[in-house]
C-alpha cells in the first residue's frame, strides 16, 4: 500500500501521486478517504453515495465514477465498491478497506449513521 517516489507505470503511462508519506517518500493509502460524496439515496438501513471524477483524481487523467452503497441488514454490514471507468485508458486503481471495528454491533449502527447518513445527507 505504499507506492516508492510516488510514481507507478501501468498500461504504458506513468502516474504520479502526491507524498503523503514524508519520512519514507511514499505514496500512501491514497487520497480518496478524505473526499466527500454526495448521497444518491438514503433509507433507514440502506445508503448510497457516489462521486464522480472527471481528471480531477490526484495523479490520474481518467475520468470515472465510483459509487459505495452500505446496507445494513439483521446480523451485518454489507459495503459495496462500484468503479466505472469513463475513459480510453485503462484505470490500475486498488481499493482497500479497514472495516474490522473492535466495537459491539449497537455502536456500529450508529456509528454507520452518523458517518455516512448524516454527515453526507
Amino acid at each position: 500500500n505504499r507506492i516508492a517516489g510516488g510514481r507507478f507505470c501501468a498500461g504504458g503511462h506513468t502516474y504520479t501521486l502526491p507524498i503523503n508519506e514524508e519520512k519514507t517518500g511514499c505514496a500512501l493509502h491514497g487520497t480518496m478517504n478524505a473526499l466527500l460524496f454526495e448521497t444518491v439515496s438514503r433509507e433507514e438501513s440502506r445508503a448510497w453515495c457516489k462521486r464522480d471524477f472527471c481528471n480531477d483524481y490526484p495523479g490520474f487523467p481518467q475520468s470515472f465514477r465510483v459509487d459505495l452503497i452500505y446496507e445494513l441488514t439483521e446480523n451485518a454490514l454489507h459495503q459495496t465498491l462500484r468503479v466505472k471507468n469513463r475513459s480510453p485508458l485503462p484505470l490500475p486503481l486498488l481499493f482497500g478497506f479497514h472495516t474490522t471495528f473492535a466495537v459491539p454491533f449497537c455502536v456500529l449502527i450508529a456509528l454507520f449513521f452518523v458517518l455516512f447518513c448524516g454527515i453526507l445527507g
